[in-house]
């Protein structure tokens, strides 16, 4: 009998085996699941360079012209605005001189303004920031560069000498 049981369980042992053998390798795949990575992106701005300094030379009765430029990263589309402390050019050494801000600008007037970008016609700078650049339907930039033409006619009336001002550039979020 003891023989027999040993048959039994070594029998019972290798149809085991052979059971074990025949299963499919799936049942021993682990489970899988799904997860999901969420990235948050900053709002960003910055304005890398605002640059126009150049010198602009005039010639009475015509109106010359120069650029000022912004160079803008954002992750958001965005404005760019000008403004100026002191809207007219005044001469550096008189301040009995001065070129005033405005969007008449043509040949035999005193004048001075820049183009907003896209636009044929000039616009006088004020004291309060104006937006020359509307990127509301722009992508986000990566460093874009953005250039705005400045506009001077003199009507001959002014003193030699150089005029100038400073032009606040600010780059801001659209809303």
């Amino acid at each position: 009998m003891e023989h027999f049981i040993k048959k039994a369980l070594v029998a019972t042992g290798l149809l085991a085996a052979a059971l074990v053998t025949l299963l499919p390798l799936s049942s021993y795949a682990a489970d899988s699941a799904t997860t999901t990575v969420t990235v948050n992106v900053a709002k960003v701005i910055r304005l890398d360079a605002a640059s126009g300094g150049d010198t602009i030379n005039l010639v009475a009765n015509q109106v010359s012209t120069g650029n000022i430029s912004a160079q803008v990263y954002s992750t958001m589309p965005y404005t760019i605005s000008l403004s100026a402390a002191k809207p007219a050019l005044q001469h550096t050494t008189s301040a009995t001189y001065s070129i005033p801000a405005s969007s008449n600008v043509t040949p035999g007037t005193n004048a001075w303004g820049i183009k907003k970008s896209g636009e044929s016609n000039y616009t006088a700078i004020s004291t309060t920031p104006i937006v020359f650049y509307d990127g509301t339907a722009a992508t986000p930039a990566a460093g874009t560069t953005t250039n705005f033409e400045v506009g001077i006619s003199l009507g001959g009336n002014l003193a030699a000498g150089t005029y100038s001002t400073d032009v606040t550039v600010l780059a801001a979020f659209s809303d």
